[in-house]
């Protein structure tokens, strides 16, 4: 995309809402979803928050704050399907782009697009918000919640992509595919990523979260990247009293000890256990598995017989 072809983006996307945005967005999407490497989507995404000026007109942040401007306006399903897209693409994994999207305030419509009947941009919706949370601000992560980004994200996490549920969004999209599952992949990956939260804490188990992670974490038909994000999400939230009670009372100890075969997630248990029990794991220390386990009850349930 030359630089006269992002103008015309820019254009296209500015407001007042033209029809042409949905070609436009798609344009936007395909300059990062065709570009080679990571390195060339990156050069991507650096040419689109860039800004632009022609004669009186000046775009500060490029496409970015257009496409967070339009997300609240779009009610055709193509359109919101292409604009959530190209945002979503515009800002993964590259920083001055989020930073960007949160300044234009995107986080409310990033959460209202949540609910949106499309699985499609449900999906885009829930890999931006786990980019805001990964990558953005404390700031950003208390708009997400205040606008009630956990209770959307968790009922997310809640479905099914059955054929049946996916046949009833009607004939696909198909300029933008779109992979059964994916949006609840995303969504427990920004639970993942919003669970350090003190509000995440205290409201995981009011909107349903806590129990959800734990089915997550015992369902021997999910993923492994689904159990491991449930279960890293678990040791934050039981870092609270009231969701550790709650975890010992709705059977959360036996998955997050099975899942303990898993390298990566053994290695986030050491952490919390070290944090926690700092004076107890000094040099010496026995880390075998038994040890660790055992460690574990204790972080989870400190009130239990040793």
């Amino acid at each position: 995309m030359a630089d006269a072809q992002v103008k015309k983006a820019l254009k296209d996307l500015s407001l007042p809402l033209k029809p042409s945005a949905t070609k436009a967005a798609l344009a936007v999407a395909d300059k990062v979803r065709k570009a080679g490497t990571s390195a060339q989507q990156n050069d991507a995404r650096k040419m689109l928050g860039t800004r632009y000026e022609e004669k009186a007109l000046v775009w500060e942040g490029g496409v970015i704050p257009l496409l967070v401007a339009l997300l609240p306006l779009c009610k055709e399903k193509p359109m919101i399907e292409a604009v959530s897209l190209a945002l979503s693409l515009a800002i993964t994994d590259y920083e001055p782009n989020i930073a960007l999207a949160a300044e234009a305030g995107v986080e409310k419509s990033l959460v209202e697009l949540c609910k949106n009947a499309s699985f499609l941009v449900q999906q885009h919706a829930v890999t931006a918000i786990t980019q805001l949370c990964v990558h953005g601000t404390a700031a950003s992560r208390a708009k997400i919640l205040a606008a009630g980004g956990l209770k959307a994200l968790t009922t997310i996490v809640k479905e099914v992509d059955t054929d049946d549920v996916i046949q009833k969004q009607g004939p696909p999209n198909k300029l933008i595919p779109y992979k059964p599952g994916q949006r609840q992949e995303e969504a427990i990956a920004a639970i993942c990523a919003i669970a350090c939260e003190a509000k995440t804490k205290k409201t995981a188990a009011e909107v349903g979260t806590l129990k959800q992670l734990i089915k997550l974490a015992a369902d021997e038909n999910a993923s492994p990247r689904f159990k491991e994000e449930a279960a890293g999400a678990l040791l934050h939230l039981v870092t609270e009293p009231f969701n550790r009670a709650l975890c010992c009372q709705d059977g959360g100890i036996p998955p997050l000890v099975s899942l303990l075969s898993s390298s990566s997630l053994l290695a986030q248990v050491m952490g919390k256990v070290r944090a926690m029990r700092e004076e107890e794991l000094q040099s010496g220390v026995r880390c075998d598995r038994g040890h660790i386990l055992a460690q574990l009850q204790m972080l989870l349930d400190p009130d239990a017989p040793s």
